[in-house]
């Protein structure tokens, strides 16, 4: 991951965390981490899987969402995104072929 996604990721981490005095945006979030996966960022992918797949705040839980980036993080090598379709497969009856 080249230097400026893991900028994009790391201002989308923060967003959606908040820090100090700032509350968390999950809306900036979303967009610095879309912006991170147009520059290869895998860890963004894998994070937008993981919110899509719990849901949070007013970002509804998204099975189908879920899947397409934890889908694009495995197809890239991410071990955590691999188990989670591993396990979405066998909780959701997914069948992903």
């Amino acid at each position: 991951m080249g230097e400026v996604s893991i900028r994009w990721f790391s201002a989308g981490y923060q967003s959606g965390r908040g820090y100090g005095e700032v509350a968390a945006d999950l809306e900036k979030a979303l967009n610095y981490f879309t912006q991170a996966i147009e520059l290869g960022s895998i860890q963004s992918m894998r994070t937008l899987g993981q919110l899509y797949y719990n849901g949070r705040d007013h970002i509804p839980a998204d099975v189908a969402k879920a899947v397409r980036y934890f889908e694009m993080a495995a197809e890239r090598g991410c071990g955590q995104s691999m188990h989670m379709l591993g396990g979405l497969h066998h909780t959701d009856n997914l069948y992903i072929c």
